[in-house]
């Protein structure tokens, strides 16, 4: 069985750029079991069908770490671990690739004697024709095992315990983090264009971190001394500069002089006058646009998927939009609750969408009165 797959060359890159943000990166000397990246191929159950092949990369340092995927076509065998350097210089060959052709495609085999070659997909990977990289595989033998459970959802009712005494230790306000550990994370979230989630449960517990649908992270607490728990809030100084009141707008760019109650126009004075201290009423009816929520039940009750990114495909919108909205349709019993990276459960069934869509949209308002044809 060949082990080779096919992927997109700029998706295969920033995958690689997003895993350099948590990796050893000096590796000669080091000691280090975490050195390298290592990747391999699994299947998406939750994916729609022609879409579950995916490659999967996680890279860290025990003290930070990061796990996401793209997807791909083909399978390896067995995972792979690839040092820093080579996927710099993967990088490095293959970026200028992508100028003028951003579907790009790449080939990648794994040969019987650790042998990674990297080329265009055009190319015949087992010819000396093309452009190629070829680097060998480092040892897996001693990569840490427990990567993934560090990932992994930490329960709720998780409470450590001081080691003295055995009294449960209760949650407080402040953890300590190294700038390295944030700005490793703050890298991810440019390379992916999508914003750092952060679930605390504990100030003695890691921190687990997302990143758009397809990134989790891990991040160790910096310190765990118990006096560096102690503060209930921030004790930094905060000096405040004595600027003046900032003149009143009316939301136009033009200026409300509040103290005539004139309007000042485009340089200009305006010849209305307000009383200011007369109260404001009948505001008219807030119009709701439902649509978009309408559209995205239909796209999710029809095709049986409550997938965030499949969704904003669908509909040709930001991620985070898509996002919000499967949460509300989540309020409106659409879908069930969020499951991390897997798509939410789609808990309506097609014949139930005019009942779902009418919901959404609620009772019909009455029509405005014809002034024109029913004058008073």
């Amino acid at each position: 069985m060949t082990s080779a797959i096919t992927v997109g060359t700029a998706d295969l890159l920033r995958l690689l750029a997003a895993l350099q943000q948590t990796a050893v990166h000096k590796e000669d000397g080091n000691g280090s079991p975490w050195c390298g990246i290592l990747l391999h191929c699994a299947r998406d159950t939750d994916a729609p069908p022609g879409q579950r092949e995916i490659l999967a990369g996680t890279a860290g340092d025990g003290w930070v770490l990061g796990h996401t995927h793209i997807r791909c076509q083909g399978q390896w065998t067995r995972p792979t671990l690839w040092s820093i350097d080579d996927v710099r210089a993967l990088i490095a060959a293959f970026h200028p690739k992508l100028k003028g052709n951003k579907h790009h495609v790449t080939a990648v085999e794994l040969g019987p004697a650790g042998q990674v070659v990297v080329a265009e997909a055009e190319q015949d990977l087992l010819s000396r024709s093309g452009f190629r990289l070829q680097f060998t595989e480092k040892p897996l033998g001693d990569y840490p095992r427990q990567a993934w459970r560090l990932l992994s959802d930490v329960p709720l009712d998780t409470r450590p315990v001081d080691r003295t005494s055995g009294v449960p230790l209760q949650p407080r306000p402040r953890t300590d983090l190294a700038g390295a550990t944030l700005g490793a994370f703050a890298a991810v979230s440019k390379i992916i264009g999508a914003p750092v989630e952060v679930y605390r449960y504990h100030q003695r517990e890691p921190l687990l971190i997302q990143i758009g649908g397809v990134y989790r992270g891990y991040a160790a607490p910096a310190h765990y001394e118990e006096t560096r728990d102690v503060a209930r809030w921030p004790h930094a100084t905060v000096h405040d500069p004595d600027l003046p009141p900032p003149p009143p707008r009316d939301g136009g760019g033009s200026v409300l002089k509040t103290g005539s109650g004139v309007i000042i126009k485009d340089g200009r004075a305006d010849a209305a006058f307000i009383d200011l201290d007369e109260p404001i009423s009948d505001f008219p009816a807030v119009e709701h646009d439902f649509e978009p929520l309408c559209q995205a039940a239909t796209i999710v009750i029809e095709t049986q998927f409550g997938g965030s990114s499949a969704l904003a495909k669908a509909m040709k919108i930001a991620y985070p939009r898509a996002a919000r909205l499967l949460e509300q349709l989540e309020d409106h019993g659409v879908v069930g609750p969020s499951r991390g990276s897997k798509a939410r459960k789609v808990l309506a069934a097609p014949p139930d969408l005019p009942a779902v869509l009418a919901a959404i949209r609620g009772p019909e308002q009455p029509a405005a009165p014809d002034t024109e044809a029913n004058p008073t």
